[in-house]
């Protein structure tokens, strides 16, 4: 009976020891103050309670607290403490936990073997009532412990989250810095004049390097120019000028196939020697040579070699095959008489065999189709308008044709029924009147340009028209056209412009603005990439325009001999930056 009773004791015991350390994990505070004055003295005194017969875990976690509030570089370390303190109460508790059970098991002994026994029978019952009570406290020390746990863990969790985002807020606001950075070099390389070359090369190559290391989402007008500037002071001011004629240029056409570019202009056309450094595939065909001659359009005829003037002279258009240099005749029995009032001002093919022209005199106009043979062309259609046309270009998706008239609507033409009918649903949206126009076959699209300097792009599919180009000309579009989804627009502010397509609705996107003309930029058009364009101008000169960033960069390097000191470097660039060496 005796060595029942104390078995009993000792369950009590166990039980009770069990609750209390479940309690001190509960009601631990979190930030504890010390009257030790440095935070080694303070780790110092946590060790000292972990230390003693009986650690005092309650004080040693206050210290590592208040360690933690002066020493914040090493609080992962002191949160590393107290968890294993934690850990440590934790295995204090299984080990109750199985002292408990141990308890339990001598209570259901003595219950078996002193059942006659009421007084034993009591203090088992009595000590069993105390064990489920000590049970259910152990229970819920342990759903607090869970909770806490829990907390400890979303609130690390919380933490790395925070961190990452701050790294990346980090980086954005680097490469924004670096952007930024690299654009005003780009503006002060700009504005050096060609004989500090080397200050300049040097200038346009940093600031190319820096913004590409900075992953821009899109091709920047500073960067472009700075390079395109800098190449000039290497090569000089005429070189990317294929044509100085002091006469005005009408219209500029781009052969595909054979890279020949013709020239439509007042004092007839005529090929000259590229000057063009850089390019190789530039080439002309044998100069053609007219007196008195003066054309506003030319167009190669897709397939053939052929070649395809409108003139100032009549409504009948002039037709050359390129390699006898010979001029078709047109057939007799043609039902068109010359017109000397009239003048083609456009021209557009249909098939491999059929083309139209648009003629006019500035109140009437007249549409005509012609059929090719090998030595003639002969009329199939003649329409008269008692209207002015000004454009006529391809529909994207029908056999129409899309009307440009001198008052600035904009009509379908059907071929077959010889018909108008009005193009847009959207009534008064454009904001000036309309000067020319671009069709995308691809996206469906037609891009319109107008008096005022602005671009618009209207969606065919959904009748849909929006203005893109709020601020960036400043004068009439004379000249707009499209190619592998990038639009390039020529205008009287003496400057153009590419544009990229898919990218021109972002927010953020604004295209490519060069300025390098002296006059009215009057035509623009691709060569055989969206990358290479030619330009003219009022004043008659011709330029080439190479929009490859790396091959500006590398023809830097070419020049670059000189690598900058520190003390340069800092001077030039600043020291904000690492200096590096240059194209290297």
């Amino acid at each position: 009976m005796f060595a029942t009773h104390k078995l009993i004791l000792l369950y009590n015991f166990t039980i009770k020891i069990s609750s209390c350390l479940c309690l001190l994990l509960c009601v631990l505070p979190s930030y504890a103050q010390s009257p030790c004055g440095t935070c080694t003295c303070i780790v110092e005194k946590a060790e000292a309670f972990l230390n003693q017969p009986i650690p005092q875990y309650e004080e040693a976690i206050k210290k590592y607290q208040a360690a933690k509030l002066c020493d914040v570089e090493n609080a992962a370390l002191y949160d590393k403490k107290i968890l294993t303190i934690f850990q440590e109460i934790n295995r204090l508790y299984q080990q109750s936990e199985r002292n408990r059970k141990v308890a339990i098991a001598a209570k259901l002994k003595a219950i078996k073997a002193e059942e006659d026994l009421k007084i034993a029978l009591e203090e088992a019952i009595k000590a069993n009532e105390e064990a489920d009570a000590n049970l259910n406290l152990a229970k819920q020390s342990d759903s607090l412990r869970l909770i806490e746990l829990e907390k400890t863990q979303e609130a690390y969790e919380a933490l790395a989250e925070t961190l990452d985002q701050k790294e990346v807020e980090t980086r954005k606001k680097e490469r924004l810095k670096h952007l930024s950075f690299s654009k005003n070099l780009a503006i002060k390389s700009i504005a050096i004049p060609p004989q500090d070359k080397d200050v300049k090369l040097t200038l346009a190559k940093v600031a190319y390097d820096m913004y590409s290391n900075a992953n821009p989402d899109y091709f920047d007008s500073d960067i472009y120019n700075s390079l395109y500037y800098a190449n000039k002071s290497i090569w000089g001011e005429d070189f990317n000028v294929i044509r100085k004629a002091y006469v005005s240029i009408n219209d500029l056409e781009y052969d595909h196939i054979a890279h020949h570019l013709y020239i439509a202009d007042t004092g007839g056309f005529i090929s000259l020697e590229p000057k063009i450094r850089y390019d190789t595939l530039l080439m002309y065909v044998p100069p053609f040579k007219h007196q008195d001659d003066s054309y506003n359009v030319v167009k190669k005829f897709p397939g053939k070699n052929l070649v395809i003037y409108g003139g100032k002279r009549d409504n009948i258009p002039d037709v050359y095959q390129i390699d006898s240099q010979e001029k078709l005749s047109i057939d007799e029995r043609s039902f068109i008489t010359p017109n000397n009032q009239l003048e083609i001002t456009d021209i557009l093919f249909l098939t491999e065999h059929e083309f139209i022209s648009l003629a006019t005199n500035g109140t009437t106009s007249t549409l005509t189709s012609f059929l090719l043979d090998e030595t003639t062309f002969s009329v199939k259609q003649h329409k008269e308008f008692s209207i002015s046309i000004q454009k006529i270009n391809p529909h994207p998706s029908n056999s129409s044709m899309i009307i440009l008239m001198v008052d600035g609507k904009i009509q379908l033409y059907n071929l077959t029924t010889q018909t108008l009918s009005p193009l847009f649903t959207i009534n008064n949206f454009l904001k000036a009147t309309p000067t020319c126009f671009t069709s995308d076959i691809v996206e469906n699209m037609l891009f319109i340009g107008d008096n005022d300097g602005n671009v618009y792009r209207y969606e065919i599919d959904s009748d849909d028209i929006q203005l893109i180009s709020p601020n960036v000309h400043k004068a009439m579009i004379s000249d707009i056209t499209i190619k592998n989804g990038a639009l390039a627009v020529s205008s009287y502010d003496t400057s153009f412009s590419v544009w990229d397509v898919k990218e021109m609705d972002s927010p953020k996107y604004f295209p490519v603005i060069i300025k390098d003309h002296e006059t009215w930029v009057t035509n623009i058009s691709f060569l055989d990439t969206e990358e290479r364009l030619v330009t003219s101008s009022r004043d008659g000169v011709i330029k080439y325009w190479l929009l490859n960033k790396t091959y500006l960069s590398q023809e830097i390097c070419s020049e670059i001999e000189y690598q900058l000191n520190d003390s340069e470097w800092n001077q030039l660039i600043g020291n904000e930056f690492k200096k590096y060496n240059l194209c290297e």
